[in-house]
């Protein structure tokens, strides 16, 4: 004798559940698949640590650390990467996401690449998941020439006020309605002024009895 049969709709029923967890399965693979292109793409440097040891590095985190390939990163404590000062901060802010469970704010550190040069990076936190396990996802961008060009910038202004300031002149500077927003040089003491004095003030106003001075001024101001 046979067992008893299944119902039809007991069948149809399980094949449809298959079905709908296959589509399931299939659609994460797929997303799983765009979700690892974007990042392999992305010209953000991203990291995946967990437990203290590097797990993933994309292309673009290789070029910022100097890695030729992944696997002179991939295993290596994360913090080898990061500069002595900036090793206390870190851990803090790994503790910070691993006991809120939420993304840390972007923040300014000093990186150490695998040739020993140190770059500035701005870098941001969130909790992930790998393999099953807890772990943390970095998004970092280099930001050195950025602070370069802001150090030589502040260095070349320091430097011309302190020219500006030595010298037996008035240098002053102002904006297209004609109102002072810098005024340096000795030549202030003759006019009985002090830097800053003329900030804020009309030119138009300041000059109103040199009317050739506000010829060449107008002339200015209109290019």
């Amino acid at each position: 004798m046979h067992g008893p049969t299944r119902p039809l709709h007991q069948y149809l029923a399980l094949e449809g559940r298959l079905a709908e967890r296959h589509r399931a399965h299939q659609a994460l693979r797929e997303s799983e698949q765009r979700y690892r292109r974007l990042v392999e793409l992305s010209p953000e440097a991203i990291v995946v640590h967990s437990a203290g040891k590097i797990l993933y590095v994309n292309p673009a985190a290789q070029r910022l650390w100097g890695a030729d390939k992944p696997e002179q990163l991939i295993g290596q404590s994360v913090l080898d990467r990061v500069h002595p000062d900036y090793r206390d901060t870190v851990n803090k802010r790994v503790r910070q996401i691993l006991e809120e469970g939420s993304p840390t704010e972007l923040a300014e550190q000093k990186h150490v690449r695998l040739d020993g040069e140190v770059i500035d990076v701005e870098v941001a936190g969130m909790p992930f998941v790998m393999n099953g396990e807890p772990a943390i996802q970095v998004v970092m961008r280099d930001i050195t020439d950025r602070n370069r060009g802001r150090e030589a910038l502040r260095q070349t202004e320091t430097q011309l006020r302190t020219v500006i300031g030595s010298a037996a002149l008035v240098l002053f500077v102002i904006n297209l309605e004609g109102i002072f927003t810098l005024a340096e040089g000795e030549g202030l003491k003759n006019l009985n002024l002090k830097p800053g004095d003329l900030v804020g003030r009309s030119v138009f106003d300041f000059y109103r009895d040199n009317p050739q001075i506000l010829r060449n001024i107008r002339r200015a101001l209109n290019g």
